[in-house]
């Protein structure tokens, strides 16, 4: 479930936009991905966001589950008090790690 969150917050359209705000979009995917100060703090973010959003699905506070279809068709809510997660639409501070 924690897995499901992170990708639904931070999936690669998620990232990508975040590097093109940051202006670095254009360097090599593995720079990106694994040497910039850049990606450790979007890596630090998402991992609150998603801690954030497990909470709230856990509590039965609105959260990304609540949009995820379940093949009962309700949502995926239900799943939040065994351990599901949720999500937000922007995870990470479009700001990036040197702020505004």
């Amino acid at each position: 479930p924690q897995h499901v969150v992170s990708m639904l917050l931070g999936g690669n359209a998620q990232l990508k936009g975040f590097f093109r705000r940051q202006k670095i979009e254009n360097t090599a995917i593995e720079v990106l991905y694994t040497r910039t100060k850049t990606a450790d703090f979007y890596r630090k973010e998402l991992k609150k966001q998603v801690a954030l959003e497990l909470k709230k699905a856990e509590s039965g506070k609105k959260s990304v589950l609540d949009e995820i279809p379940t093949a009962a068709g309700s949502n995926a809510k239900s799943s939040a008090s065994h351990g599901t997660n949720s999500s937000s639409d922007h995870p990470v501070s479009p700001n990036g790690p040197n702020g505004p």
